[in-house]
């Protein structure tokens, strides 16, 4: 059984993930002299978070403006409405991340607040819904298979996630997982 709180439990999990990092001779499973760029890029992430943000939300606008003349059927508007709601979760699961954004699975914190309380993966959640929404408002439902492929991607995408993270924080990602969906 996991005891304490769930700031406690990330806390003494980080603690034993950078006991290994130094007894394999890196830092937080970096070799040190990759620092330096780790440390650049770590600023800059506030930074990327914003960018990637208004890019999204450039393309959303690019695209209601594209079709804006096309006919404004019940499942085109509901195809808008998920896509806008869908893409808006989106970037608050991103902001909700933090530092702990990367691009292919790293365990640097677990995340427990915001979106995350509720879902383990938010962001891949909401994109995948924000494009199912967009196919809808576009009208051209023989895109759809390209949601399946996503789908089927981004639950490979999750399955290494939650290996990752499980074999870094333990029972608390385990504690965490039972208490979340998707």
């Amino acid at each position: 059984m996991v005891t304490g709180t769930a700031a406690d439990l990330n806390h003494q999990a980080l603690r034993r993930s950078g006991a290994r990092a130094r007894a394999a001779g890196t830092r937080a499973g970096v070799p040190w002299i990759a620092g330096g760029a780790l440390r650049i890029l770590r600023a800059m992430k506030p930074f990327l978070t914003a960018v990637s943000i208004l890019i999204v939300f450039a393309g959303l606008v690019a695209f209601f403006v594209v079709f804006r003349d096309a006919p404004r059927t019940p499942l085109r508007i509901a195809g808008a409405a998920i896509a806008v709601v869908s893409f808006v979760l989106w970037a608050v699961a991103r902001v909700n991340l933090g530092q702990s954004f990367s691009v292919g699975p790293q365990a640097h914190a677990l995340v427990t607040r915001g979106l995350y309380r509720r879902f383990r993966h938010p962001v891949y959640l909401f994109g995948t819904l924000g494009i199912f929404g967009l196919i809808l408002a576009s009208g051209r439902l023989g895109m759809l298979w390209l949601v399946a492929v996503i789908v089927l991607l981004q639950w490979v995408r999750t399955r290494r996630e939650d290996r990752v993270l499980e074999q870094a924080f333990g029972d608390a990602y385990r504690e965490y997982r039972r208490q979340t969906w998707i």
